[in-house]
């Protein structure tokens, strides 16, 4: 076993005796914890000093020294095993400045080395020595050859507020206390689990020019598909519009002109393979915007005791990002229509009565709607900047949810983005400020894959000659 004269730190600045890991100092070792004069008489001075932590720790310790002394032999047990750990007192020496010319003895530090060694002498098989955190008491005994021990920083119990810091925590209880009479706004973005995220990961897919052969071959695909009529009927072949016109009076069948069949067949038809030839140039462009298009999703929410009144909400993107509106996003790749072939045409009094038909103006009309005041409006915009307002944005429902599409730059590859959001509002006690980082990964696509796609699903509208 062995003894270890404790100092006053342990009582005053530690966690309770049982919460020590003990095995920290002895793994195999059982100790017994020695409580000399000077100690006790520290905390019995310590005791009566109002209600600071020092105070009520040396009244916890004064319990425990009376719980010691009702015990049986006036030992407690503090741990069972590995380390079996016991704590009781020291005898009481009397001290003398003969026995001990380098020690101080007025003080308590050089008391407590001074029992320490009195006691080895006294019990010279034991193997004795003092724990203590105190690095002066610590640096005398090391002087004297008396063995001693740090007790571990982990031991400690964390710094107590001073003053300044209670006034501190105060100050924010009544913020906080304040902010509950106030908006408080949320951001969320979700990940696919419905979890919140400060970061989110793009794919654009990225798409060479086809070759030359390529298009001439997908432009022989499509004159396949849609080849150029060359004959033209005398006879209306239109069988619904033949069968209207014969039911109306006077109606005169005009098969298409000369004039007609030769603009679509020097010009309208030549102007659509060269049409064709330079969508499929373009093809790369028109598919790396679509894929370069992406949909951020954000929910905000109110979660304070009253409404926020003209709140505003602002987000920037960072430069190679920019804001597109959704008909932009959805737009989809049109493959050039080619021309209709002059068919001729009715000529009857009725048709022409037919075709002056308008609606009333009353249909025309647009209707105007009154603003509501809970709802969303945007109040600015341009490519990187986006500013929505609502006049009153109510609290304790379900959040509200936005949707911002968005345009990574074809310009250059970048890999790094973000979007921040500022919001504002008339009794919002300060700004909401949010940062949602974006990582940008490109990927090959294949362009002539693409094209043939493009050409077989209109194969379904494939014509004859």
């Amino acid at each position: 076993m062995k003894t270890l004269f404790l100092d006053t730190n342990i009582f005053l600045q530690c966690k309770d005796l049982k919460q020590l890991s003990w095995p920290d100092i002895s793994e195999k070792e059982n100790l017994l914890l020695l409580i000399s004069r000077p100690v006790r008489e520290e905390i019995d001075a310590l005791k009566s000093d109002g209600n600071s932590r020092r105070a009520k720790r040396a009244r916890n310790a004064s319990s425990l020294f009376k719980d010691i002394f009702l015990s049986e032999d006036s030992v407690l047990i503090i741990r069972k095993d590995h380390p079996k750990v016991e704590i009781s007192f020291s005898p009481d020496f009397k001290l003398n400045k003969a026995q001990f010319d380098s020690l101080d003895l007025t003080r308590s530090d050089d008391q407590i080395i001074g029992t320490a060694i009195t006691y080895k002498k006294e019990n010279p098989g034991s193997a004795v020595a003092i724990l203590s955190h105190d690095t002066n008491l610590l640096l005398t005994a090391r002087d004297l050859n008396f063995p001693h021990l740090l007790i571990p920083d982990k031991w400690l119990l964390e710094p107590e507020s001073d003053s300044r810091d209670k006034k501190i925590l105060e100050l924010e209880k009544r913020i906080r206390e304040l902010e509950k009479l106030s908006p408080q706004i949320e951001i969320h973005f979700p990940s696919s689990n419905n979890e919140n995220i400060s970061t989110i990961s793009l794919e654009v897919i990225q798409y060479k020019p086809l070759l030359q052969p390529q298009i001439d071959q997908l432009v022989n695909e499509a004159r396949l598909i849609f080849p150029i009529v060359t004959q033209f009927s005398s006879v209306c072949r239109n069988k619904d519009a033949y069968s209207l016109a014969t039911a109306l009076v006077r109606s005169v069948y005009m098969p298409p002109t000369a004039e007609e069949i030769q603009e679509y067949t020097n010009k309208l038809y030549p102007n659509w393979i060269a049409e064709i030839e330079n969508f499929f140039k373009s093809l790369h462009i028109q598919l790396e915007k679509s894929n370069r298009s992406f949909t951020i999703k954000f929910y905000m929410s109110n979660n304070g005791s009253v409404p926020a009144e003209n709140i505003v909400v602002e987000i920037r993107t960072h430069p190679g990002i920019n804001f597109i509106d959704k008909s932009e996003k959805e737009e989809k790749i049109k493959f050039p229509k080619p021309p209709k072939a002059p068919e001729g045409k009715f000529l009857t009094d009725m048709m022409n009565t037919l075709n002056t038909f308008h609606l009333p103006n009353s249909y025309l009309q647009s209707v105007t709607h009154e603003r509501d005041r809970h709802s969303f409006y945007r109040k600015e915009s341009t490519e990187s900047f986006r500013a929505l307002e609502c006049d009153e944005f109510r609290h304790q429902i379900e959040p509200e949810a936005f949707n911002l599409h968005v345009l990574v730059s074809p310009e250059k590859n970048i890999e790094k983005g973000a979007l921040q959001i500022l919001i504002t509002a008339k009794n919002l006690p300060k700004p909401v400020n949010f940062a949602l980082s974006i990582q940008i990964k490109y990927i090959d696509g294949n362009t002539f894959d693409k094209a043939c796609e493009l050409i077989s699903s209109k194969q379904k509208f494939r014509r004859r000659p």
